[in-house]
C-alpha cells in the first residue's frame, strides 16, 4: 500500500512545475499589456493638459505663434516627453485651436521593441474662444 502512494506522489510532483510554466508566460503578457495601456492612457492626459497650455498661453500673452510652439515642446521635453509636437492654427479672430501629437514608439521602451515607424498614437486638440 506504501509503494502505491509513493507512486501517486511521484507522479504528482511535476504538476506545479508544468502549471508554472503554462500560466506565467500568461501573466507576463497580461503585466505588460497592461502597463502598455497606461502608457497611452498617461500620454494622452498629458498631450491634453500642454494642448489646453498652448490654448491658454496664446490668450494670456502677446507672443508669435511660432514662439508658443516652441516654449510648449521645450516645456514637454523638460518633463520626459519625447518627440511632441505643438501646432496653433487660428480659426477665425476669436477661436484659437491647438494640437498636441506625441509619437508614443519612441515614449514607450516596451513598444519601441516591437514597434517600428513613427506612429501617433496620441493626438488631441484643444479649442479656446478669446473674449
Amino acid at each position: 500500500m506504501t509503494r502505491n502512494r509513493r507512486n501517486r506522489r511521484n507522479k504528482r510532483s511535476g504538476i506545479a512545475a508544468i502549471e508554472a510554466a503554462v500560466c506565467l508566460p500568461i501573466l507576463v503578457l497580461v503585466w505588460l499589456g497592461a502597463y502598455e495601456v497606461n502608457q497611452i492612457l498617461s500620454l494622452r492626459q498629458q498631450s491634453q493638459s500642454l494642448s489646453a497650455t498652448a490654448a491658454t498661453r496664446v490668450v494670456s500673452s502677446a507672443m508669435p505663434f511660432a514662439d508658443i510652439e516652441t516654449e510648449v515642446e521645450d516645456f514637454s521635453a523638460s518633463v520626459g516627453i519625447e518627440n511632441c509636437e505643438v501646432t496653433l492654427i487660428r480659426i477665425d479672430p476669436e477661436v484659437v485651436e491647438s494640437r498636441v501629437e506625441i509619437q508614443y514608439s519612441s515614449n514607450s521602451p516596451i513598444a519601441s521593441m516591437y514597434q517600428s515607424g513613427n506612429g501617433v498614437i496620441t493626438s488631441s486638440s484643444f479649442s479656446y474662444r478669446e473674449e
